[in-house]
């Protein structure tokens, strides 16, 4: 009597040629992997809720056997509207850009030499 696998992470002894399990596998699935009762491994059902470990995705699911997530921002540009924004970010949630808007009366420059002492105003805009 020897120790032996089954090949499925069961352990058992060796019984004529044959590996009798006698402690029930432990089967260790990654995400968007199953185990059945004998420790065969197969792909998670398609649309299962997981985690794909990335921070930057959102709406992660299992798809043929990998957890994948949506990233909404990938490729995204914020540039800001105006010199009265700070701080353009995508919402990894929506894809839509946010920003930041400077208190009212903040300087900016509207990019007309012609003006002097521009000033943000209550909606964003530099005046």
């Amino acid at each position: 009597d020897t120790a032996c696998t089954d090949g499925m992470l069961a352990a058992g002894k060796c019984q004529g040629g044959v590996c009798e399990v006698t402690v029930p596998c432990t089967c260790l699935a990654p995400a968007c992997q199953v185990c059945d009762d004998n420790c065969a491994v197969s792909n998670a059902p398609n649309g299962l809720s997981c985690d794909d470990g990335n921070d930057a995705t959102v709406e992660d699911t299992c798809n043929n056997g990998q957890c994948v997530g949506v990233d909404k921002c990938n490729g995204v540009q914020c540039p800001l509207p105006s010199d009265c924004f700070t701080n353009g970010r995508c919402d990894k949630n929506t894809g839509m850009c946010e920003f930041d808007q400077k208190p009212t009366g903040s300087a900016c420059d509207d990019g007309n030499p012609l003006t002097v002492q521009d000033k943000c105003c209550d909606m964003g805009c530099c005046e």
